[in-house]
Formats: structure tokens, sequence, C-alpha cells
């Protein structure tokens, strides 16, 4: 009886969303450019199976000169949840988490002139917004607008496509399983390498630019979309991590959420695009009948952490283990165990994933031991991610050179659930730098064999100074322009020598872990450059954060080469630390 309750309660809480639906749950709208120099535009429609059909064709409104600018349907995938029994847009049994994506895209477009300080804006609006949203206010008028806006930057060139605009890496999960610790994503990646920075976005309605804020109902805000301990006290509120656009929140409140993420791109330190994904995310009641477990949760990353971030000079290598698992049950008559896959996505990524020659911006490109997305018929499995840098990682020129530049890994785990899959995303940022200066007494030293070295003072070269050791003699910046025979440049850190007398120069310690990763038994070489010398203290702490190994050492010199016995670790990822009188200075190293 109580499961016949169960059930009929459900239906119902499913009906109400359905009765009142609109057809568009979110979009968002990007650009690309082409060979020709010319713009294509794209914008991806996410509709709800149980409304109206998509359109057709769509047009972009703009400030542009152009003014509008036509695109046409050239996909129609159905995104709904994986697994036996769950909802599809061909039967989609009354559940909000049969969802359609829609993909037009434009023509090759020309767009003439100069955006303005405020840009050039993109946007296609729609009627009706979803009237069982929860968290949007009544006295709003129902509109829906998705919109992109376009800057110049200091390298425009009116008449060309200048640069791409990020791109999502994964489409959207529109249903989730309430009561979860929701790990969830709208992360994207650069095609042009450029710097990326996550925000919440305001919900627009109107009838023309710039619209209107969507008012919010009580208890919530563009900032704080989602169920919050305001609601519930047992509701932990949503958080959006600005580097990597991970969204985590828990909620035992269900129903439906309208959530904006804005991505900023950065080329050379100045804006030149804003990319907003606007998508409802439907929290659901999740029941097991059968197992120990009552509802379903995400599958775990089984290593590591949500967010991990490694540095390698480039040249060097990255081996990193991933594994996932869900060992709980399907919502079945017979137990059944979940079954999990794995999404990896990264624009240094070769062709199926398993190229390390072709299909990535830069080769050598990263590799995954089998084509994503990957899946067993079992609960559990695990992966690697492996990537041998190189000197054109590093010297990655998008407009402007810079000592370092960052890649980004987007990995989504899902488990087979249904109505709604679990899913749970991980981040792993590698920064690529070029040499590092260190300091040698007065002199400055760099050290990157197999290189012409050509050193700067205040961006200008200096005449003959050619060596890995120069002996600064004015005040300024100092770098190095490091060259292969390939013609590949890379550039080293910045280093300010004043000459008040002769000062230290104002250089940030560093330290740089080596072989990464590295088999059990090896010793731990690292390198510390720019330290104050004197007593440091070292920990070597676990993925857990538990201290494993703890040295103190007395530095006698600014830089030196040291060497650890890390015998006795097992495989798995460390955290390297020195703390000393300048604070905490870490790297993280993997022991296979």
């Amino acid at each position: 009886m109580k499961k016949l309750l169960l059930l009929i309660c459900s239906f119902l809480t499913f009906s109400s969303f359905v009765v009142k639906a609109s057809h568009m749950m979110g979009g968002e709208i990007t650009w690309t450019c082409h060979a020709t120099g010319t713009y294509v535009f794209q914008l991806k429609f996410y509709r709800d199976c149980n409304g109206i059909p998509g359109p057709n064709a769509v047009n972009l409104v703009t400030n542009a000169s152009i003014g509008t600018i036509p695109l046409t349907l050239v996909s129609q995938v159905d995104i709904s949840p994986v697994g036996s029994g769950c909802p599809t847009c061909a039967n989609p049994q009354n559940y909000p988490t049969a969802v359609e994506e829609f993909v037009y895209r434009s023509s090759l477009v020309v767009l003439s002139g100069t955006p303005p300080a405020s840009g050039w804006y993109f946007y296609y609006d729609d009627c009706c917004r979803n009237s069982a949203i929860i968290n949007l206010d009544a006295t709003g008028g129902g509109m829906q607008i998705l919109r992109a806006v376009m800057y110049a930057g200091s390298n425009f060139t009116p008449g060309i496509c200048n640069d791409n605009s990020p791109q999502f890496a994964e489409r959207p999960s529109i249903g989730l399983c309430n009561s979860d610790t929701v790990n969830y994503a709208n992360s994207a990646l650069d095609p042009d390498l450029d710097s990326l920075v996550y925000d919440w976005g305001k919900p627009l309605d109107g009838s023309s630019w710039p619209f209107t804020n969507y008012p919010f109902a009580a208890g919530f805000s563009f900032s704080s979309p989602l169920p919050s301990s305001s609601l519930n006290p047992a509701n932990v509120n949503a958080t959006l991590d600005p580097a990597t656009g991970i969204i985590n929140f828990y909620s035992v409140t269900t129903g439906a959420f309208v959530t904006v993420t804005k991505v900023s791109s950065y080329k050379c330190g100045q804006l030149v695009a804003e990319v907003f994904r606007e998508v409802e995310i439907v929290l659901l009641n999740c029941p097991i009948n059968t197992g120990p477990i009552s509802t379903n949760h995400s599958p775990q990353f089984g290593t590591g952490n949500q967010t991990e971030v490694f540095t390698l000079l480039a040249g060097d290598s990255i081996s990193l283990p991933l594994s996932i698992s869900d060992f709980e049950f399907l919502n079945t008559p017979t137990p059944s165990m979940q079954v999990v896959a794995l999404q990896s996505n990264s624009i240094a990524f070769g062709t199926n994933d398993t190229s390390s020659t072709s299909g990535c911006l830069i080769p050598p490109c990263a590799t995954m031991n089998h084509p994503s997305p990957y899946s067993t018929s079992f609960p559990s499995l695990s992966e690697e991610l492996n990537w041998v840098t190189a000197c054109a990682h590093a010297g990655f020129n998008n407009g402007c050179l810079q000592h370092q530049r960052t890649f980004h890994f987007v990995f989504r785990a899902n488990d087979n659930f249904c109505p709604a899959n679990g899913v749970r995303y991980k981040n792993v940022i590698v920064n690529v730098t070029g040499p590092l200066i260190y300091q040698i007494g007065n002199d400055l030293a760099v050290s990157y064999p197999g290189v012409t070295l050509q050193w700067y003072l205040n961006g200008v070269p200096i005449q003959g100074a050619t060596d890995t050791i120069i002996t600064p003699t004015q005040s300024g910046v100092y770098t190095v322009m490091c060259s292969t025979g390939s013609g590949c440049q890379m550039l080293s850190n910045a280093v300010n020598r004043s000459f008040a007398g002769i000062e230290n120069p104002t250089i940030e310690p560093t330290l740089s872990v080596y072989p990464n990763p590295l088999n059990s038994g090896q010793q731990l070489q690292v390198l510390v450059s720019n330290f104050t010398a004197g007593q440091q203290v070292i920990n070597i702490n676990d993925i857990s954060g538990r201290t494993v190994k703890t040295f103190t050492i007395e530095l006698h010199n600014t830089t030196e080469h040291l060497a650890f016995d890390i015998t006795e670790l097992k495989a798995g990822i460390y955290q390297f630390s020195i703390s000393n009188s300048s604070g905490l200075h870490q790297n993280s190293f993997v022991v296979k």
C-alpha cells in the first residue's frame, strides 16, 4: 500500500510539471571562426519533450550592423537520461527529464565595424516560460531570452573573425535527484586558450535589449537560484566555482529551478566574450525500492579532489589515474546493480580521446585509454589521463605570448538510474609553463636545455645577452625568450630587479617536483627556487589531507636541489608542501 501511495504521489508531482510546461527549458548562444575569417553562430535550444515541438529555424537579433542573423536547424538529439526504462522524447512517461537538444547554425557571417565598449549583443527570445518553475516570481512576463556578448579587445580587426567564444563542454543534465550532494558543471572550453571566469547570470524578461531582470520568488535570487537553507534547514546553499563552473549543493526540496551560468573570456587580460547558459534544473524524488539504500546518489570519483591543479614545465608529462564507482541498485522489481559511464572533454585530447598525434589544438595530444564516452557493464571502471607536453603548449600565441598556458580537462561520471541519472563532475587543470628564472647570488639564471636564449629588459632585447646566466646592471623587468630549432618560442616568468644599491629581485618562491609521476621506490627530486635560506618544514600529505611524511631541513642557498626517500608511499596522489616565514608553497605529485 505504501508503494502504491508513493507511485500516486510521484505521478501527481511529475504531472504538475507537464500540465503547465512550455517547450523551452533553456539554451545558449556561441560562435566560432571559420577558415575564411568569417563567423559561424550557433544556438542550442533545450526542449521539454512533453511540450510543443521546437522551431525549424530561429533568428538572432544583434546591434551589429547586420541586424539579424538567421539560423537553420542542423541537429535534433534526444538527451534524456540513459538507462533501461528511462523516459525518452518518444515516450516521455510524463517525466520532465525527457529533453531534446535542437542545434541551429548560421551560414558564414561577416560583421563589419567594431563593437562598442558595451559590446555587440546577440539574443533570441521565446515565450513562454514553464509556469511550474518555483524560483521565478509570477509577476514576470514569461519571456525567456538567450544571449551572448562580443567585445573588441585590443587586437580586434573589423570584418574578420578575431576570436572564438567559449564552448560549453557538456550537454546539461536537466533532471537531478534530490537528497543527493549534487556536483554539477556548466564548464566550458575555449578554442583560443583564453582565460575563463564563471559567475551566476541573471535571467531576463521583456521585449527588447537590454531587457529587464526577471523577478525572483521569495527565498531565491540570481546568485542563489537553487533551494537554500532558508527554505529547508536540511538544504545546503549552492556555490559556483569561478575557475571551473562546478556548482555544488544539497537539496531535499523538489521542483523546477531556472539557473543562468555566465562564462567570461579574457584574451591577454582583456574581456572579449560573454556567453550564458540558461537551463532549468528539475529536482526529483529518486526512490530505490530494493537494496539497503532508499534513494539514488551520484557516482563517486575514487581518487583526487573535485578540482585538481598540476603545473608542468613544458616537456614534462602527466599520468593521472581516474576511477568511478556506484554500487547502488536500480529502481527495479528485481535487484540490479547500476552501470557507470565516463565522458571526457578537452581541446587537448586527440581524435576519439586516444590519438596522441592528431585531433587536438596543439600536438602532442592528451589521451585516455578508451574512446569517450567509456562504459562497462559493471558499477565501476578505471581510466587514465596521459599527456606529454611540449614547447608548443607553453608557447601557444593567441595574440600575446605568456609564461604559462592553462589546459582544462572536464570529466563527467553518470549512472543509469531512472528517471534521472546521477551525475558528478571532476575538473583537472594543467598549467604548462615556460622556463623559470632563478637567482644565483646577484645573477639571474635559467635552465632549459636545447634552446636558444635571448634576455629582455622591459620588453627590449639586451644585446649579446644569450647565455643561461646574466648579471643585471639596470633596474627593470627581466625576462627570457627561449626558442627551439623548430621555431617554437616560450616566455619565462618576469623578474623585477631594482638598483638602489643592489637589492634582491622581487621574485616569487617556486618549487618543482620530478619525475612526476614516479614509480614506487624512486627518489622524489625537488628543485626549490628563490626561497629564503634557513629552516624549512616539509610535509607530504595524501589525498585525504593526512600527513604521511614530515621533514625539517636547512636551506643554505636560495635555490637548491633536494632528494627525498619516499619508498614506503603507496600508489596515489600526494601534496608536497614547504612551510616557512614567507608562507605555504605546494605542488602535487603522483606515485604509480
